[in-house]
């Protein structure tokens, strides 16, 4: 029974302690906090941030199209519909001959 009793305040003194102790690293200010520039954890997930914001740009970038590829895509859209329309025209004539 003593030992048991004693399981039980060993386990009621480790979440005493744990719970807060949590609470106060996770914290906004804590020593491990996710923000931007604060905590252990900050400095890292602002690079991170910041990484990921310029492979982005970078990326934006390459797959930015000129005037002149939106006019050829342009034409080119118009082209299929055209050729799309003309052939539905040429499958109707026969039907009406």
């Amino acid at each position: 029974m003593a030992q048991a009793r004693n399981a039980l305040c060993a386990l009621v003194i480790i979440v005493l302690v744990a719970v807060p102790l949590a609470g106060w690293l996770g914290s906004e200010n804590g020593p491990v906090s996710a923000q931007a520039g604060r905590g252990v954890l900050g400095g890292f997930v602002g690079r991170l941030k910041r990484e990921d914001d310029e492979a982005e740009v970078k990326e934006i970038a390459e797959h930015e199209s000129t005037p002149e590829d939106r006019e050829q895509a342009r034409e080119q859209a118009e082209r299929v519909q055209l050729e799309a329309t003309q052939a539905q025209e040429q499958e109707r004539q026969p039907e009406h001959s």
